[in-house]
């Protein structure tokens, strides 16, 4: 399925399939993750902190150094999230990037440009 979204347009207001913003792109691609619209995008970003907690109760906390394939990358800048991908083997991620749409490029790209990277592995069974 990665290979269909690849090259897909970037807009904020997204209609998956056709568009993606970043939230849409993780909620399209992994099964019974969180489904982020649009309109969560605010509350998700509030609630940085109840979520981290909640995720580590659980388990599903995951450490920068600690990713496997497609676990949920969230990027935080103070305390709010404000991107989201999917990680991908090689350290590389999967995510929609204004300007350039749906692409895949090496995570490194992406910790300069955030300070606070958090992931979590959505499992199904939990």
């Amino acid at each position: 399925m990665i290979k269909d979204v690849i090259g897909k347009p970037y807009a904020l207001e997204s209609n998956p399939p056709e568009s993606f913003n970043c939230w849409t792109l993780v909620s399209y691609l992994i099964p019974n993750a969180p489904q982020y619209t649009d309109q969560s995008l605010l509350s998700i970003a509030k609630q940085f902190k109840k979520q981290e907690a909640i995720f580590r109760a659980k388990g599903l906390w995951v450490q920068v150094f600690d990713f496997q394939d497609n676990d949920i990358m969230l990027f935080a800048q103070k305390d709010t999230f404000t991107h989201a991908g999917i990680y991908l083997e090689h350290d590389k991620i999967l995510h929609a990037k204004e300007g350039a749409g749906v692409v895949i490029e090496p995570l490194k790209l992406l910790k300069m440009q955030f300070r606070n990277i958090k992931g979590y592995r959505w499992l199904q069974s939990r």
